[in-house]
């Protein structure tokens, strides 16, 4: 055969091999290129402010990128990613700054102290949470960032003496270059320069070398990988370490751009940026997660450029990101349906069993227990100072909150970061009837609960297609839309945020003192307690536990998953509305600043720290986040601190309610054994008791635990 018959049959493969190539190159960048044509054709800007918003993206793609090596490595979402590298980079900083340091010698002590740190805090801390859930996993990352925040303020304060302010790297050279209307210096060019080779070779780590093979082997499949001689733990703690030099130089980098920055490392903008750009990548296409980040980096602060806030920026990455999810195909690869499942919080909180609800001794422990709450309760407001009801009033609203979270992650499956956008909207529909319509309350807090239904039900729409860390992205995107856009005043004027006076409750019930509105809403909080209590107890309930635990065998047995899970939106988004409708009418206003995309992330941590096996885990967890700060001497305080949370949620999995929970099973099962009767119910998650008479009831193939009336949902 000649050489031209040998060209002839190798160019068609190997042309086909480039287009194949260019397609993937392609499509890696397509959102990233729709995002960009977005920013210029609705905000067109000079080409210095997109350089800038290059600088930026460049600098959350090390953010964004050091989340996919943890992503890789755990399955889970590293909220403390920029933390990780905030402790490293102020002592550094600091010694630059202050003890005039030689830049060089500043860049590498802080790189080996943030390897050290990511490796120290993989052991110690996120090894500890190897085989809980990715919920909470999530949750404890939440609590490592304020941890870590707080350990780089007090090496500071021990070290220097002094708390940092905003500081300032100066550039390392005597460079400059005009790009109108900006000028950028040496510290712009450094990340220019840095930045790229940065990520090409966190992109050869992976792609190229056996230690990115091992890490998606100890991805996929852990057990099998440490099967087969893989040290699991090593990697997981030399991929946390390298995290941790990410983490430090992208807040260098950002120091010598815009400064270091005072407080939490990771602020809600970069937050969004970088999530955004994971779940737009799906979290394993590292191509497209640095595109979309710098992308992202552009959008905002071209909207930015000519906004009166940079939450006008935020509010427009979130609208996109939210845009993107909602167009994305839903992905029904096994590793997405594994991080699906590895959500869940199936851990449900028992009733007391039939076999021992008739016993004197139970009911009168119940009857004791609940007369007392009652005695507490009603006598608690008769005790208090006018500012110490305003905060028990505001702890019941919050209560209110986490019961609505409950039935929606707890019970649905449903992750939400954004709940106090709901509470939000009821609160702005009840101030603005009772200001400009004057409404009675019992109306406006109708208008704000079916306010709070249909926006859940219309947040909710993701959720037929995705769920988890995706659903989870995108109630925090559509939270701050809200808080930033939706919800202002400047930009809607509908929402009323001055203050108005309480009107009487149908007409006739004074609502003007702070201890009649303790009242009103502790019985909001008992009303809202018997509803869900009612909701669980019925097929709607036994749906939504069904579709949580095994959605494709739900839908078998002829339950409808989209229906469920908007239903399951409806119910949460409605309470969650009348919550903000109380703390409305509590603060006598509509206060933005209470109901921020942060406070909807700490409301979801209280609720998982108080249980989500049962409503009143809700109530524990406002109790906890609170009520301790603000009732109990200081010497509570260090358990709501992240170090306090992190510990209960190491100690105790299910959270408080869970402990709760599982104290009165052990008293229950003394009784069982004293009395020598049999409850399957309360030794089914144990080995079972010898019985000690022998039993009646007909076991079946399913045994004595099995469904009672064989009905789809039960069996389901």
């Amino acid at each position: 055969m000649s050489r031209g018959s040998v060209n002839w049959i190798t160019a068609g493969p190997v042309a086909r091999a480039s287009e194949a190539g260019a397609a993937r190159v392609l499509r890696a960048l397509l959102p990233a290129l729709a995002v960009l044509a977005v920013q210029q054709v609705l905000f067109p800007v000079p080409l210095g402010i997109v350089v800038r918003g290059v600088t930026i993206g460049l600098l959350t793609a090390l953010v964004a990128l050091g989340a996919a090596l943890v992503y890789r490595a755990n399955r889970a979402l590293n909220f403390a990613q920029a933390d990780l590298g905030y402790p490293s980079a102020l002592v550094a900083v600091m010694l630059v700054t202050v003890n005039s340091l030689p830049y060089l010698v500043g860049l590498g002590g802080g790189i080996v102290l943030a390897f050290v740190l990511g490796a120290v805090v993989e052991m110690l801390i996120v090894r500890r949470f190897a085989t809980a859930s990715r919920l909470i996993f999530t949750v404890a990352t939440i609590g490592l960032a304020q941890l870590l925040a707080s350990l780089a303020f007090t090496s500071a304060a021990w070290w220097w003496d002094e708390r940092p302010a905003s500081l300032r790297l100066a550039p390392p050279l005597d460079w400059s270059v005009r790009i109108e209307p900006l000028t950028f210096d040496a510290s712009h060019i450094v990340v220019w320069l840095v930045a790229p080779l940065l990520l090409l070779a966190v992109w050869w780590l992976l792609a190229r070398t056996r230690l990115g093979a091992v890490v998606r082997a100890t991805a996929d499949r852990g057990e099998r990988a440490a099967l087969l001689g893989i040290p699991v733990r090593r990697v997981h703690t030399l991929v946390w370490a390298i995290a941790g030099v990410l983490a430090f130089l992208g807040i260098w980098l950002r120091a010598g751009v815009v400064g270091l920055p005072v407080g939490a490392a990771l602020g809600l903008g970069v937050l969004l940026r970088a999530i955004g750009a994971l779940v737009v990548g799906r979290m394993t296409e590292l191509a497209t997660v640095v595109a979309t980040s710098v992308a992202f980096g552009v959008l905002e602060t071209a909207v930015t450029f000519g906004a009166d806030s940079a939450a006008e920026g935020q509010a427009a990455v979130a609208a996109v990101v939210l845009v993107v999810l909602m167009m994305r195909r839903r992905s029904a690869t096994r590793a997405d349906s594994e991080e699906t499942s590895s959500w869940r919080q199936a851990t449900e909180v028992r009733s007391v069993p039939a076999e021992l609800r008739s016993l004197p001794e139970v009911r009168i422990t119940r009857g004791v227990a609940a007369a007392l709450a009652v005695a507490v309760l009603v006598a608690l407001p008769f005790g208090l100072s006018t500012a110490q009801s305003i905060k028990a009033t505001t702890v019941i609203a919050f209560a209110i909150v986490g019961v609505s979270l409950v039935v929606l992650t707890g019970w649905a499956g449903q992750v939400s970061l954004g709940q106090m956008a709901f509470v939000a909207w009821g609160g702005a529909v009840a101030a603005s009837a009772t200001d400009a319509w004057g409404v009675d309350p019992l109306v406006a807090f109708a208008l704000a609960t079916a306010t709070g239904s249909a926006v859940a039900v219309a947040v909710g729409l993701p959720a037929l297609r995705f769920r988890g860390l995706y659903l989870a992205v995108t109630t925090l995107a559509f939270a701050l839309v809200s808080s930033t856009y939706l919800l202002d005043r400047s930009h809607f004027g509908w929402v009323h945020t001055e203050r108005f006076e309480r009107r009487p409750l149908l007409g006739r019930i004074d609502l003007g003192s702070e201890t009649a509105m303790y009242f009103l809403s502790l019985g909001a909080l008992v009303l809202v307690g018997l509803v869900v209590r009612r909701i669980r107890a019925t097929r709607t309930g036994r749906v939504m536990v069904a579709t949580r635990e095994n959605e494709a065998l739900a839908q078998r047995y002829g339950i409808a998953p989209a229906r469920t899970k908007l239903t399951a939106f409806a119910v949460s988004g409605g309470i969650a509305a009348f919550g903000g409708a109380l703390l409305a009418y509590q603060q006598q206003a509509f206060v933005p600043s209470l109901h921020t995309p942060d406070a909807g992330i700490a409301v979801f941590v209280s609720t998982v720290i108080g249980g989500l096996g049962a409503w009143w885990g809700g109530v524990v967890g406002a109790l906890f986040s609170r009520g301790l700060g603000w009732f109990l001497p200081s010497e509570w305080l260090l358990l709501t601190t992240s170090m306090g949370m992190l510990a209960i949620l190491l100690v105790l999995p299910d959270g408080l309610g869970g402990a709760i929970a599982a104290a009165r099973d052990r008293w229950l099962r003394s009784i069982a054994r004293d009395r020598g009767l049999l409850v399957p119910s309360l030794f089914e998650d144990r080995a079972a008791p010898t019985p000690l008479a022998p039993s009646s009831e007909p076991t079946g193939p399913a045994g004595p635990t099995g469904p009672a009336d064989g009905s789809p949902e039960e069996a389901a």
